[in-house]
């Protein structure tokens, strides 16, 4: 309940670390085969293998070499030519979030499920329509997952967690 509050997530559910929320919050939101995870190249690997784990695949797209984040343009570039991935998983980089807004924006154009892997950024804000949020906090995010492994900013030790909005998956 604690994670919840602090994060603005309606639901948080613990596991044993980033690896395995990354694998709980894919299977919950159904990649298997046929479905594939769209993603940055710039991220552990567990972000793409977690997608093979669930028996999914996973395609990667360049970064934005401003940010260091996934490059907004590239997915809408995929999108563009009708390759619409089951699940597009955005990697917050050294506490910098992801473009969420036009992400986001995607979202509602495209229909596809969206992740945020804030393992680098529990603590950070964003703006969509104007408004803050943090990583968990806005509705339209399908998941987020969060790491507390000893090199991140915020460490239990170990342990990792998923937040939603949707009640049957949290």
């Amino acid at each position: 309940a604690g994670l919840a509050h602090a994060t603005g997530a309606p639901h948080a559910v613990a596991v044993a670390n980033g690896t395995c929320a990354l694998h709980l919050a894919y299977h919950a939101l159904g990649v298997g085969p046929g479905r594939r995870v769209l993603t940055t190249a710039n991220t552990f690997l567990a972000t793409a293998s977690a997608a093979h784990m669930c028996g999914g695949e996973a395609e990667f797209v360049d970064i934005d070499p401003r940010t260091g984040n996934l490059d907004v343009r590239e997915v809408e570039q995929h999108l563009a030519r009708g390759q619409v991935p089951h699940v597009v998983t955005a990697v917050h980089f050294a506490g910098l979030p992801c473009d969420m807004e036009w992400l986001i924006a995607l979202k509602r154009k495209h229909d596809f499920l969206l992740v945020e892997d804030a393992a680098h950024a529990l603590g950070a804000r964003y703006r969509v329509e104007g408004r803050w949020y943090r990583p968990g906090e806005h509705p339209d995010v399908d998941a987020t997952i969060l790491s507390f492994h000893p090199v991140k900013h915020v460490t239990t030790g170990e342990g990792g967690a998923v937040l939603t909005h949707d009640a049957i998956l949290g």
